[in-house]
């Protein structure tokens, strides 16, 4: 990831401590937001399907099910060999998980990677952190930008800046509240915004996440906008 800035808190505020993401119904949510490395996670899920392997598996942020293993994974009978089906309880992780940075619980179903819901949770002492999905674009492409363990104020906003730019000196070439509006209704601590726009010159950029609609950076990343190299050279003959 090209994550260039990352500040630590003293203090991590209670993250995600309402945040459960809800598909179809389920539920799913862990005991706190933010774990010591090694700390067990207790991990709760309710109204699944009842099937006997409905699985929860740990996972960081941008990990891929499917394409990547779990860090660790349970079948709802809370062992690696299924039983009973059950639609609610809870799963005890007792070995936790061993490095600092940002993990999702999710809930599949019945031995598959159909995703039932998810939950984000932390684990060490990190701070707020964005980044963007490529290192190099071309001109006009979408951008977007994922911001990580943020305060979840409705107006945190990110915004997008050619790379000598002083942000409150000058205004962004584009930016979002994280809810994805330009109103900033909802608070979100973690999530992404979406520039379809992209950066119409080439140059370098940065994308910088900013605390409640002000000019205190909580984090920021660095990118380039360039032309496409040339699919083959033409040779001209000149005679």
């Amino acid at each position: 990831m090209n994550i260039s800035l990352n500040f630590k808190w003293l203090i991590l505020i209670v993250l995600f401590s309402l945040q459960r993401v809800f598909c179809l119904g389920q539920e799913l949510s862990t005991d706190i937001s933010n774990y010591a490395e090694s700390e067990e996670i207790v991990v709760t899920f309710n109204d699944g399907p009842g099937n006997p392997k409905d699985w929860v598996g740990l996972y960081q942020f941008d990990m891929v099910a499917g394409e990547a293993s779990s860090l660790a994974w349970l079948y709802v009978n809370g062992s690696k060999t299924s039983g009973e089906g059950l639609t609610n309880g809870e799963l005890f992780f007792s070995d936790g998980l061993i490095e600092e940075g940002v993990y999702e619980a999710r809930l599949f179903e019945n031995d598959s990677y159909t995703l039932l819901a998810k939950t984000t949770f932390t684990v060490g002492d990190i701070g707020p952190s964005v980044k963007t999905d490529k290192e190099i674009y071309t001109p006009g492409e979408v951008i977007l930008a994922e911001f990580l363990v943020g305060p979840a104020n409705p107006k945190d906003w990110v915004g997008l800046y050619e790379v000598d730019m002083v942000p409150g000196a000058v205004g962004s070439l584009a930016w979002y509240y994280v809810d994805g509006t330009k109103d900033g209704t909802e608070g979100v601590s973690t999530g992404s915004v979406t520039f379809d726009a992209g950066m119409v010159d080439a140059g370098n950029y940065k994308a910088v996440f900013f605390e409640d609609d002000g000019y205190t950076v909580l984090a920021e990343t660095f990118f380039k906008v360039q032309q496409p190299a040339p699919d083959s050279l033409k040779l001209v003959s000149i005679s």
